[in-house]
């Protein structure tokens, strides 16, 4: 199906800028670090949260690997 509108931001431009770290009201959003891997695996232990990621982490070292290539991806810029 044919896009009928440019890009409204380049593609590629937003990998460049790095992830952004937000604070607010006490809640801090940023990207997942390798002492999160812990924090990854309990959290994919809800049903829920596999099912809206499609994936399982079962393991500290399959969340270490999942962190490790979102990083690797934020910094080719994908």
């Amino acid at each position: 199906m044919p896009r009928l509108t440019a890009p409204v931001v380049p593609v590629g431009s937003l990998g460049r800028a790095g992830q952004p770290v937000l604070s607010a009201g006490g809640l801090l959003l940023r990207p997942w670090a390798e002492a999160d891997a812990d924090a990854m695996v309990s959290a994919f232990a809800d049903p829920v949260l596999q099912h809206w990621h499609a994936r399982t982490v079962d393991s500290r070292r399959e969340a270490v690997e999942l962190i490790t290539d979102d990083v690797r991806a934020d910094v080719r810029g994908g």
